[in-house]
């Protein structure tokens, strides 16, 4: 009778894909280092986690005035003791943030690969004040440092009398573990990128990174003399995100605008004309 060893590689890789537990599947791969070299794998995880979803812990939610909770599922939920457990390890309560506990302080602008976006409630888009990315998995908080004020300012298109011109306006937003690995999903990786968009005068938009691996700022795409009228709107937008690229759409115009996170490259999309006085999304298909 033949054992595993003899089985081919993508065979015994096609059987592990099959173990429908997380958890089971860290249990197997401990029994030899067959299973653990093929488990490790990033090609495997990815295929895993695209046969197998996560399932759904709980969400979060606020009442006006009040700090964001995690709400876990409850049983007869399969999913209630890994709720209740992530409910007990997890810092939910942002206890690292002072005066969090308040609600009057913090403002949340957005949530990416189990990290928090946070910015002072006071903050305003022409302040620029520094954000924090809070894990609340890991109980780890990062500052990030302000924007380097030459990034914050350009000089007018020649014709327009050098003028310097300062940032008006920014959208900030955490960049998802595969776009910040040009398409390598890194969700285990501590390092993890902020991106800012900022809107200076007569319409021009700069994509700004911020990665906790350098610690620095740096200018990664620009967008200038396009040809849409609604980039002045782009902050009304609603913001999509699919295969490495964010889309602005905005509601009954016929173009929308795309960010191609691998390339760091705008461009206007053109929708048919049929789209106007329409709201669209933008999603994965797998």
């Amino acid at each position: 009778m033949a054992s595993y060893s003899d089985l081919p590689v993508h065979l015994l890789e096609e059987i592990l894909l099959r173990i429908d537990d997380a958890a089971d599947l860290v249990r197997t791969s401990a029994a030899c280092v067959s299973f653990r070299r093929i488990v490790t794998d990033g090609r495997f995880r990815r295929r895993f986690r695209l046969l197998h979803r996560p399932s759904v812990l709980g969400f979060l939610g606020c009442c006006t005035g009040r700090p964001l909770n995690f709400y876990p599922v409850a049983p007869p939920n399969r999913s209630a003791p890994a709720a209740r457990a992530l409910a007990q390890a997890a810092d939910f309560s942002f206890s690292l943030l002072p005066d969090y506990s308040t609600g009057n302080n913090w403002w949340l602008s957005d949530i990416r690969d189990g990290r928090f976006l946070l910015s002072r409630l006071g903050w305003s888009r022409h302040v620029f004040e520094p954000f924090v990315v809070y894990d609340p998995l890991h109980r780890q908080k990062v500052k990030i440092p302000p924007i380097p004020n030459d990034l914050l300012v350009v000089e007018s298109p020649p014709g327009h009398g050098g003028v310097r011109r300062q940032a008006q306006d920014l959208e900030p937003f955490l960049l998802p573990a595969a776009a910040a690995s040009n398409g390598e999903d890194h969700r285990g990786d501590p390092s993890f990128q902020l991106m800012c968009i900022v809107l200076f005068k007569d319409s021009e938009h700069a994509a700004l990174v911020y990665s906790s691996a350098t610690g620095k700022w740096r200018v990664m795409a620009t967008l200038r003399n396009a040809s849409c009228d609604h980039v002045t709107w782009w902050f009304y937008a609603r913001r999509h995100y699919a295969h490495g690229c964010f889309y602005w759409v905005f509601y009954n115009e016929t173009a929308m605008i795309k960010l191609d996170t691998h390339q760091m490259k705008f461009s206007i999309v053109d929708l048919p004309t049929c789209w106007q006085r329409q709201q669209g999304w933008v999603v994965d298909s797998w």
